[in-house]
């Protein structure tokens, strides 16, 4: 039986949270897998290390933001996480 790749794990911002910046996104993904983090309809990508943890700052603009997450590994790819919304100040 094969196990469907999860969705990665956004820690940082935490939902509805106030950010300055550059702002810090923290995470969880599968060893390997590209994230593609989206922004405000900008996406980002980071390879998750061997410890399975990743990071990535971004300068966003003042104002409320959505974003969301997804991850790809071995040509699978993953379910989006749900949108996380925050607010940069």
């Amino acid at each position: 039986m094969t196990t469907a790749l999860p969705a990665p794990v956004i820690k940082i911002p935490t939902a509805n949270s106030k950010v300055k910046n550059p702002v810090n996104f923290k995470g969880n993904g599968a060893p390997g897998a590209t994230v593609s983090l989206k922004v405000d309809g900008v996406s980002h990508t980071i390879v998750v290390p061997a410890n399975g943890s990743w990071h990535i700052s971004i300068q966003l603009g003042e104002g409320s933001k959505i974003a969301a997450a997804y991850q790809v590994l071995d040509g699978e790819t993953s379910l989006p996480t749900p949108e996380l919304k925050f607010e940069v100040e």
